[in-house]
């Protein structure tokens, strides 16, 4: 009989053992399929820098798959760094017989999901230029990273972009993520890390540089060249430790985490989520607060958080508008587009999600209508984008953002050059000078007053 048992349990085990072997082998096999089928990651195009948080590689060349590779949202695109860091053209800092244009702006500038030639700046500085719009040659220098916020772009106009000596700066403004990345304690809540020099406003109301320059040589300081995103696809629950390993070594767990749902009958995704296995929610373990600040800019109220960093942003801007002005530039701002603003889709999904938390007082207005209230009151000649992108944003045949990575298409970032265009041409921005003074009163400089 004991000889009879210990059979039955061998057999079991070895049956146990060849099961786990064979799920093993059919897990490393699959991988193995979808890193050859489907982009892993992109390639290394930014490093860390000291002075303003992220640059591109100097001269660097390589594949860009979009924000989320695994979503195939994105067709690949070969991007190059120019020898000073920036996806654009070769520019010297020294301008001849040119008008001059320095735009200054995050991933949506940057514009790495299309071709150089289809970004707006192009697209803009080549109809600028076939029509004669200035009398001098139209340079259009594209001053943007993946993952600036407003503080980055000033601190790289300190640094770096008045060298080029433009005739106008504009500061492409993206208020749906450029808020909660000047602050770094909204950085810190939201990536668990920051990875720049950060501004706070002093008890005088004036801005304070810190972390400045940022330690890139710290290993706690280093970036891997991508902006840090709440992430926004459904998910397998598992243990933190193990869902942050798998997501950053397997690319068959990110591949199928955002599509479990739709591979699986829904009566076994009912089962699974009743069970704890599975978790449908917008945001991995999402809380009210991550939804604050993450979409607060949308609510009538701003949450305090928001708001503080909505001040010092104010701060910022300004700061930023007076510098340029001081070196004989004249200062504008393009409010731009986000697609949870303008896309119906994207913002039902916000206004779904409010509600899940009790929350009512939204408005996707609301970004455009701060940013008009600021530049108004202080006389910056601003383009609003809002309501053109909403007319056309809906539009199935010629979508202006990419699906699942929330990046201006061939499609968008034409309808942006064309706004540009006959913009600058209204409010006579192409002319050489034009009368303005500093702002009446006094801000801090990146230059003083660090910690």
């Amino acid at each position: 009989m004991a000889v009879k048992t210990d059979n039955i349990l061998r057999s079991v085990l070895t049956g146990s053992f060849i099961s786990v072997i064979t799920i093993i082998l059919m897990f490393l096999l699959l991988e193995v399929l979808v890193r050859v089928i489907i982009p892993w990651k992109n390639d290394v195009l930014h490093q860390c820098h000291p002075l303003y948080g992220i640059t591109g590689i100097p001269n660097v060349t390589g594949n860009f798959y979009g924000m989320v590779p695994e979503s195939l949202s994105v067709p690949k695109v070969v991007v190059h760094m120019n020898s000073k860091g920036l996806r654009d053209r070769e520019y010297e800092y020294e301008k001849l017989d040119s008008f001059r244009i320095l735009i200054l702006g995050d991933s949506m500038i940057a514009a790495l999901q299309v071709p150089l030639e289809q970004t707006a700046q192009e697209v803009a500085e080549r109809f600028l230029n076939s029509k004669s719009m200035a009398k001098k040659n139209i340079e259009i220098i594209a001053g943007a990273q993946p993952g600036w916020g407003t503080d980055d772009e000033y601190l790289f106009y300190l640094e770096e972009g008045y060298k080029y000596q433009p005739d106008l700066v504009l500061l492409a403004f993206h208020a749906e993520n450029d808020v909660r990345n000047n602050s770094h304690d909204l950085q810190i809540a939201l990536n668990d890390h920051a990875d720049n020099p950060y501004f706070v406003l002093g008890d005088d109301n004036t801005l304070i540089l810190k972390d400045f320059p940022f330690p890139c040589d710290n290993p706690s300081g280093k970036t891997d060249g991508n902006p840090h995103q709440l992430q926004t696809r459904e998910t397998i629950k598992m243990l933190p430790s193990v869902k942050k390993w798998m997501n950053k070594h397997s690319c068959l767990y990110r591949f199928v985490k955002g599509r479990i749902h739709r591979m699986l009958s829904q009566n076994i995704v009912n089962i699974l989520e009743a069970k704890g296995v599975l978790s449908l929610q917008r945001y991995d373990d999402v809380s009210r607060r991550q939804f604050e600040m993450a979409h607060g800019i949308f609510f009538t109220k701003l949450p305090s958080s928001l708001q503080t960093a909505w001040s010092l942003t104010e701060k910022l801007i300004l700061a930023l508008r007076n510098e340029v002005v001081r070196n004989g530039s004249t200062f504008a701002v393009i409010k731009m587009p986000s697609q949870f603003e303008v896309v119906d889709l994207e913002w039902q999904r916000v206004q779904k999600e409010a509600s899940r938390f009790g929350i009512t007082d939204i408005d996707r207005n609301k970004p455009s209508e701060m940013v008009t209230k600021l530049c108004t009151q202080y006389g910056i000649p601003f383009l609003s984008t809002f309501s053109d992108f909403l007319k056309q944003a809906n539009n199935d045949k010629y979508p202006l953002y990419f699906k699942g990575d929330g990046h201006l298409t061939k499609a968008g970032n034409y309808l942006l050059a064309n706004l540009l265009v006959s913009w600058l041409k209204e409010n006579n921005l192409l002319m050489e000078t034009r009368e303005e003074t500093l702002l009446p009163f006094t801000l801090i400089d990146a230059s003083s007053k660090r910690e």
